[in-house]
């Protein structure tokens, strides 16, 4: 999943005040996220039961409005500060700050720490092999999920989309201080392109779909189209015509969505009664959702429309049901808090699982929403003591490296 962005996009420049409507959509991205992996698809037998984890299991794309939301934010900041002096330099000094600290302290928690306290489970602490573990320091994790065809550590499972963003860190900047505005949003255009047709040439090709749902080229439409959102900010009439388009886009690509999960959980090829008991549990689950062709090819750029309209809507509504909704407390705290709760709440899956567990001799239903109380108090909290102790003094320093006014 994509680290959460933190700027805000104001034309008041990049040190505005945090857009509290982002944070409402960074807090549905984490919880979309937070709900997936903390679901027990697989002891779902009732249609009732099938319904409430009906959602949950479209969580696994809460990872595209992350990386909608950082296309935009990122785009938008680099917008407004090229052609100043220390532009670089103080766009990777700001981007370190935020994103190396927790993310190198969870992996040496996950690769050393915890193999230590346990090595009785060293198998679900720590990688199939040491030599496979630079992936995860280099950031180059997703290639070794493409090459490899599955993921290597239970915990560091979401360590491929923060993969995906760095290198995304690495070479936009270079690009928006090279390209005009016209050529820049022709660029996006044609990456959402690149990557649908990179995706079609993989399905046909037979490869993995892990492939095509980690690799970066195949992920860039989602950040292309937060990147043309941010363009469009800065010309009125553009940003007109995509909200818009917007008002139409969103409840046509979520019925779309919608549609092919109650199809993909009900359809002939699981039978009345869904998925058959195991298909859903672990590795296989993703893959049962993500590795049908429409996903791979449709699905990834129907996602950026969805998602791409909802942040525009959000944008368009200053006072309306939607900002009022985005700014609701408890969500906020999830979107403050969403870069935290994506590196931990895997481990505070795990841990609630021992308070408590839905099993099929229990009431799947009331054991499932308890789980899920206990499954997000302990991301929350975890993320929580992430930001009380290391992550908001190390952003104090950020003060050393402002953005040129």
């Amino acid at each position: 999943m994509a680290a959460p962005p933190t700027a805000a996009p104001s034309t008041a420049g990049p040190d505005a005040a945090r857009d509290a409507r982002l944070d409402g959509l960074r807090g549905i991205a984490i919880l979309l996220v937070v709900f997936y992996h903390a679901s027990f698809f697989w002891l779902a037998e009732s249609p009732a039961e099938i319904a409430l984890v009906l959602l949950p299991a479209m969580g696994l794309y809460g990872v595209d409005l992350f990386f909608v939301l950082s296309g935009f934010l990122i785009t938008g900041i680099l917008l407004r500060t090229r052609g100043g002096p220390g532009y670089f330099r103080t766009f990777y000094a700001r981007r370190a700050l935020r994103i190396f600290p927790a993310y190198y302290a969870v992996l040496v928690l996950f690769l050393f720490v915890f193999p230590w306290l346990t090595p009785q489970a060293e198998g679900f602490w720590k990688a199939d092999a040491p030599r496979e573990t630079w992936w995860y320091w280099t950031y180059l994790s997703n290639f070794q999920v493409a090459a490899s065809g599955r993921f290597q550590h239970h915990f560091l499972f979401v360590s491929w989309s923060l993969a995906i963003e760095e290198q995304f860190y690495l070479v936009w900047p270079l690009v928006v201080s090279l390209l005009s505005r016209r050529n820049l949003a022709r660029l996006s255009w044609g990456i959402f392109a690149g990557a649908f047709a990179l995706r079609c040439g993989l399905v046909w090709a037979d490869a993995s779909p892990l492939v095509p749902y980690v690799l970066t080229p195949c992920r860039l439409d989602a950040l292309a189209t937060g990147a043309l959102i941010a363009l469009a900010v800065g010309e009125p009439d553009a940003l007109a015509r995509l909200t818009r388009a917007a008002r139409v886009g969103l409840p046509a690509a979520a019925a779309l969505f919608v549609g092919f999960v109650v199809w993909r959980t009900f359809g002939p090829e699981t039978g009345a009664a869904g998925a058959p008991t195991g298909l859903l549990d672990g590795e296989a689950r993703l893959l049962f959702y993500t590795s049908h062709p429409f996903v791979l090819t449709v699905g990834y750029s129907a996602l950026c429309v969805l998602f791409g309209s909802l942040l525009l809507l959000a944008l368009a509504s200053r006072d309306g049901p939607l900002a009022r909704a985005l700014r609701w407390g408890p969500l906020l705290s999830f979107g403050r808090y969403s870069y935290g709760i994506y590196l931990l709440h895997r481990l505070a899956v795990a841990i609630a699982r021992n308070v408590v567990e839905p099993t099929q001799a229990d009431s799947f239903l009331t054991s499932q929403v308890a789980f899920w109380g206990v499954a997000l108090a302990l991301s929350w909290g975890l993320a929580w003591v992430s930001w009380q102790v290391l992550e908001a003094p190390i952003l104090s320093l950020k003060e050393r490296f402002p953005y040129a006014s």
